[in-house]
């Protein structure tokens, strides 16, 4: 591989780290507002822990996990790093 390339791939290399970082603080941003509402659903008062706020604020919750699970993408975006250096030996 010619330096042209390898320098090319160095800056996709950038690239991705940047949307790993990018992803990070969105995930610790997603992670907060879950915290807080399940904070929110835990100080609820007795009489309306089975009411319809308690059901908003566990779907709420419940959300923010699935957004979480699909938000897990960084060990592959980690895999095409390594297999991009890998390329340019």
């Amino acid at each position: 591989m010619n330096d042209e390339r390898r320098k090319r791939i160095d800056r996709i290399k950038e690239r991705i780290e940047g949307i790993v970082a990018e992803l990070s603080e969105i995930r610790d941003e997603v992670v907060d507002v879950q915290s807080e509402e399940q904070q929110y659903l835990d100080a609820m008062p007795e009489n309306m822990a089975s009411g319809e706020r308690a059901e908003r604020a566990q779907s709420a919750i419940d959300n923010l996990e699935g957004a979480l699970d699909e938000l897990d993408v960084e060990s592959g975006l980690n895999d095409a790093l390594e297999s991009l250096e890998s390329a340019k030996e």
